[in-house]
């Protein structure tokens, strides 16, 4: 039955890896998870400290029974529904309050945080480690009635900056507009970029309108 559900995509040259840590379950982090599962990645950690808002749910497949419960185990519970022999770990803590003993036995980490801090984190801990990283992330620009996406794929490890060049003190997004697309189109970018092997990627705040229009025209 498994081989059989991954006949169709046997032959695209696709690289799965065979283990992901995703830091931050939320809209782009919860899709990540899900697609990788699907696409057959075997072994995937999940961490996020936060519960499912009834305001997720506009962008996240999960019921209205899911609302208080812990993001990870939701999400844990929905990709077993779907691929029961997907390892998963959920670890329903942030990562800096782990991140030192943490084994680095992952192929890639997709970091998917609304947290400065956090990145910051991420990032010297993939470096010192040699794991390659994915930052993913969107926002609404009301200038532009559009979202805009960041998609930063680190390849080689050596290369990851050490911090972003920003006030560690903003910790997070504000409640924002948002909508099922922006995460599902983020994550689908993700899941593509790493199982296709492309080489250092980085989609930095460009609008939904630009990406799609950009070779329209």
């Amino acid at each position: 039955m498994f081989e059989e559900i991954y006949q169709r995509q046997s032959n695209v040259g696709l690289k799965i890896p065979n283990s992901i840590l995703v830091i931050g379950c939320g809209g782009v982090g919860a899709w990540v998870s899900i697609f990788f599962a699907m696409v057959g990645v075997k072994n995937i950690t999940l961490i996020d400290h936060d519960s499912i808002e009834v305001h997720n749910l506009n962008r996240l497949p999960f019921t209205i029974e899911s609302v208080g419960k812990p993001k990870v185990e939701v999400l844990k519970d929905f990709i077993k529904t779907i691929r029961p022999s997907t390892s998963i770990i959920s670890l329903n803590t942030r990562f800096e309050e782990i991140e030192e003993v943490l084994p680095p036995m992952y192929d890639v980490v997709i970091e998917c945080t609304d947290n400065v801090k956090t990145q910051n984190i991420v990032r010297k801990w993939c470096r010192r480690n040699g794991v390659k990283l994915v930052e993913a992330h969107y926002d609404f620009n009301p200038e532009l009635n559009d979202w805009t996406i960041t998609v930063t794929y680190f390849k080689d490890p050596s290369k990851i900056p050490d911090a972003w060049a920003v006030d560690e003190e903003i910790t997070g997004y504000t409640i924002t507009p948002s909508y099922v697309v922006p995460a599902v189109l983020v994550a689908s970018i993700v899941v593509h970029v790493v199982v296709k092997e492309l080489d250092q990627i980085n989609i930095s705040s460009r609008s939904i309108n630009e990406v799609l229009l950009k070779n329209s025209l």
